[in-house]
């Protein structure tokens, strides 16, 4: 036997999982309508204002979050409640215009109506429309404008959306790469065919890697324009890191059709721009100020062995490029960048190059070495230039160039005298000396030329007392023996003091004084000369003494 109103109770089964998926095919539907009028009305303002990643993300984050809100509010209030069998069993009274015995029979048959009213009336009402229920067959009834109406309208929103997109295809490809954050442009009237900065190419379509030009160099734009020729085109500036932004004009070049061009003077700072030209509009791209290599020339100057007492306190010369040395001096060139590494330095010193060698990893600091150059114990003066190179192939602004001169070392600087000029041929007549160097004498002597009454002559020398080592000054006095020159009355000698500096183990250089002469002769002789020499003092001390009295003073009239 069947449980009364089993077959009333399967059909409502039957009408309430129906009335649900017709629900949520029409939800379906609405949320591919809602969707793609969502993604126009993204496209609509992304085109029209051609908004950056950034915007483009905030903007589809806030249509999902539309299109979300709205799919979650229609699935909570339709597809997440099912109908009860009382409000079906309402929805097929109205429907089938019935008294209200389809519920009072669902209420009758309930468990907790069976301890009201009456029994009799109860089950006659049950029984009536069990009976009613099996002549009644739901799933013959359908609704279809329920549903066709939304999905026709997702339909043709989908079918409009697909012959959009089958009609201007790469806009909609462009569409979908800038959804996924990308910097595809739009396509345009105007191409941009190519674009370079200082002759180097760079797709316009797609952000680079920045562009790096030295600092203070001009930057200098070309643009290849094909499709619709453009009317006016501009550069838009912007300061790295700032809001402020400046424009720039494009010009048409008169020689070369299809291509603009314009310039930055000089780049100073970092700067991201984008290009116009007629329609069409580039990726944002980058410039980036490269600094010049900043550097300080040191030049270590190393005297000889034999000066170095005497110049051990010359001055540093750290950032000068001239030097003066003293000659046989071994100059060492020290180069250090201040920021950026080297790649290379070289010297160029009378047209031969000379390759620097860095000290240390970091290539920061280089050194010429004497040895390895020209520089090595020097002899004359010198110019040179200094070639640097760094890691992005920049030099300096201004070239690198100097001299070393060379400060010779002068010979010594000797003197000699004598009280008279008449000797006897067995005398011993004293010579006072003097001999001065800049950094010490080596030796002193005497050179002896005898010229005979009877025309021949002969000389010898004689070493003076060897003078301490890297001593500036020597003095003296020194007898000259006379009886071992076999000297006789009218020979003429002819005496020199000369003098050699120490340079170590390098070549002497040597002076003499002016020749002192003897006359040799007899006791007559000398003292006639002493008397002479009286006279003479005499005059001298009248003349003296006349010129501090003022005797012999021409009055004037």
């Amino acid at each position: 036997m069947t449980k009364p109103l089993q077959s009333l109770r399967q059909q409502l089964h039957w009408l309430r999982w129906q009335r649900w998926s017709i629900w949520m095919l029409r939800i379906a539907s609405f949320g591919v309508a809602v969707t793609i009028v969502a993604g126009a009305l993204v496209f609509a303002v992304d085109w029209s204002c051609d908004l950056a990643p950034s915007e483009r993300l905030w903007l589809l984050l806030a249509a999902s979050a539309t299109v979300g809100w709205v799919l979650v509010d229609n699935l909570r209030r339709r597809a997440c409640r099912l109908e009860s069998d009382v409000e079906l069993a309402l929805l097929i009274e109205q429907h089938e215009r019935l008294e209200n015995d389809l519920v009072g029979a669902l209420q009758f048959d309930a468990a907790p109506a069976a301890h009201y009213g009456s029994r009799q009336l109860e089950t006659a009402v049950i029984e009536y429309v069990d009976d009613y229920a099996q002549q009644l067959d739901l799933r013959q009834q359908r609704q279809p404008a329920r549903l066709i109406l939304p999905m026709a309208a997702a339909a043709g929103i989908a079918a409009a959306a697909m012959a959009l997109l089958i009609a201007y295809p790469e806009h909609g490809r462009a569409f979908v790469d800038r959804l996924a954050l990308r910097t595809t442009a739009y396509p345009s009237r105007t191409k941009l065919a190519a674009l370079s900065i200082n002759k180097r190419a760079i797709d316009p379509s797609v952000p680079n890697a920045p562009t790096r030009i030295a600092f203070g160099q001009p930057a200098r734009f070309e643009v290849h324009a094909a499709g619709e020729p453009p009317e006016a085109g501009f550069i838009e500036l912007c300061a790295a890191g700032e809001s402020r932004r400046t424009t720039i004009e494009l010009v048409p070049e008169a020689d070369r059709p299809h291509v603009w061009s314009a310039q930055i003077p000089k780049l100073v700072e970092n700067l991201d721009f984008q290009l116009y030209l007629g329609d069409a509009r580039s990726a944002t791209q980058s410039l980036v100020a490269i600094p010049l290599p900043i550097v300080c020339v040191t030049l270590h100057a190393k005297p000889p062995e034999y000066a170095e007492h005497a110049l051990a306190q010359l001055p540093e010369t750290a950032g000068t490029r001239q030097l003066a040395v003293l000659e046989g001096s071994d100059v060492t060139v020290e180069l250090v960048s201040t920021e950026k590494p080297l790649k290379s330095v070289q010297a160029t010193i009378g047209g031969r190059a000379f390759a620097f060698a860095a000290a240390d990893s970091s290539r920061l600091r280089w050194t010429l070495a004497a040895q390895h150059s020209p520089l090595a114990a020097m002899r004359e003066s010198i110019a040179y230039e200094i070639l640097v190179t760094d890691d992005d192939g920049l030099t300096p602004s201004e070239p690198i160039r100097g001299s070393v001169v060379v400060r010779v070392d002068r010979p010594p600087r000797v003197t000699a005298a004598i009280v008279t000029q008449y000797v006897l041929p067995t005398g011993r007549p004293t010579v006072t000396y003097g001999a001065i160097d800049d950094f010490g004498i080596g030796s002193i002597r005497v050179h002896c030329l005898v010229q005979h009454s009877d025309g021949t002559s002969s000389d010898s020398k004689l070493d003076l007392p060897r003078p301490a080592p890297a001593q500036q000054e020597v003095r003296g006095r020194q007898a000259i023996d006379f009886s071992s020159m076999n000297l006789a009355k009218g020979d003429q000698v002819k005496l020199t003091v000369e003098a050699a500096d120490y340079r170590g183990r390098r070549p002497a250089k040597r002076a003499s004084s002016d020749p002192l002469i003897f006359h040799v002769t007899d006791e007559r002789g000398v003292l006639a000369a002493m008397a002479e020499t009286d006279q003479r003092t005499a005059r001298q001390m009248d003349d003296i003494i006349e010129r501090q009295l003022g005797i012999g003073a021409v009055e004037s009239p």
